[in-house]
C-alpha cells in the first residue's frame, strides 16, 4: 500500500513525499510421511518507509534532494517433525532491520542540446549485518540531433554544390522519435523492427 502527495511551494518548485506499507506472507507445511521428516515454515514480513523529495528547477538548473527511509520486521518460524515425534524443535526469531538515504542531483543545461548530470546518494543500511555506502553519479547528455541539428558535407567539386547552404547552415534537424529510436539501437542492441514497432 503506497500513495504519493504532491505540494507546489513556489515557482518551479515541487514538494513529494511517498509513504508505503507492505506485508508479506509465506507458510509452507509438507505432508507427514511414515519415514520421512517434514518441515513446517511459516515466515512473514512487515515493510514500512517513505520517500520525500524536493524538486527545484531555476534558470538551467533541475535540482533534486531528498532522503528515503525503510523498516523491516522479518518473523520466523521453523519446525522439522520426524516420525516417532522426533526431529528439530520448533525455531522461532524475529529480525529487524532498516535503511536510510539521502540524495541531492542536479542537472545543468550548458546548452539547449547539452546537459551536464551530477550527484551523490549517501545509504546506511543496518540489521544483521551493518554498512555504509556513498554513490557518486556524473554524467552528460547530448541532445544535438534534434535540438540544433547534424552537420552534413557537401562535395564541393560537384556543379550542385553552388545550390547548397553555405557551409554555418548545414545541419538537418532529426525528428525526436527517430532519436530516440536511434538512441535504443544504440544502448540495447535491439533489432530496428522490434523498436519500430513499440
Amino acid at each position: 500500500m503506497n500513495f504519493s502527495w504532491l505540494h507546489t511551494a513556489g515557482d518551479g518548485v515541487v514538494l513529494t513525499v511517498s509513504p508505503f506499507y507492505h506485508f508479506n506472507r509465506a507458510h509452507c507445511i509438507l505432508c507427514a510421511s511414515d519415514t520421512l521428516a517434514f518441515p513446517t515454515d511459516d515466515r512473514g514480513s512487515n515493510y514500512v518507509g517513505g520517500a520525500t523529495s524536493l524538486a527545484v528547477v531555476r534558470g538551467r538548473h533541475n535540482a533534486h534532494v531528498g532522503f528515503q527511509v525503510i523498516g523491516q520486521r522479518d518473523n520466523h518460524f521453523l519446525e522439522i517433525i520426524a516420525p516417532g515425534n522426533t526431529g528439530v524443535s520448533p525455531q522461532h526469531a524475529i529480525r529487524w532491520g532498516n535503511q536510510e538515504a539521502v540524495f541531492v542531483e542536479d542537472q545543468f543545461k550548458l546548452t539547449p542540446w547539452f546537459t551536464l548530470n551530477g550527484g551523490l546518494r549517501l545509504t546506511h543500511s543496518s540489521g544483521l549485518l551493518s554498512e555504509n555506502a556513498a554513490d557518486p553519479r556524473l554524467g552528460a547528455a547530448l541532445r544535438e540531433a534534434e535540438t540544433i541539428g547534424l552537420r552534413h558535407l557537401v562535395d564541393e567539386a560537384k556543379p550542385t554544390a553552388k545550390h547548397a547552404r553555405k557551409p554555418e547552415n548545414r545541419r538537418t534537424l532529426i525528428d525526436p522519435h527517430s532519436a530516440a529510436a536511434v538512441r535504443l539501437l544504440i544502448l540495447t542492441g535491439a533489432r530496428l523492427r522490434e523498436i519500430l514497432h513499440l
